[in-house]
């Protein structure tokens, strides 16, 4: 099916099947972060810390998550799912941000708190 360029939505990235990549993060102060991954409206958690847990720490500047206990990028790939994906990385000086995205909304209008998006395009 045919589409007009103007109605192509807007993507940071591209990144193909199999392809290593790791989430950039460029933040303002130490805190934490969790993120998720979202198609049309299905989110889900992105393990970040240690063994795959949701949350961790980051510091002032640029992170590049998930990584393993000693510091080193672990990266993620997609072998599943092609077209449009958001991620969204939540930072807070807190490590007790919610996971559930009903109550997660309600959270980031209520806290201190930054909201990161990415737009990718995952394709074969």
């Amino acid at each position: 099916m045919v589409q007009r360029e103007s109605q192509l939505e807007k993507v940071d990235q591209v990144i193909r099947f199999g392809q290593r990549f790791s989430l950039e993060l460029n933040s303002s102060t130490d805190g934490h972060t969790i993120a998720f991954q979202g198609r049309g409206d299905q989110w889900n958690v992105v393990g970040l810390g240690d063994h795959e847990t949701a949350s961790t720490s980051i510091r002032a500047g640029i992170n590049r998550l998930p990584q393993m206990p000693n510091g080193q990028i672990d990266p993620i790939w997609e072998e599943n799912d092609e077209g449009i994906t958001d991620f969204v990385m939540i930072t807070a000086a807190t490590d007790r941000i919610p996971l559930e995205v009903e109550r997660l909304i309600k959270w980031v209008n209520e806290n201190e708190c930054n909201v990161h998006r990415k737009v990718v395009r995952l394709e074969r």
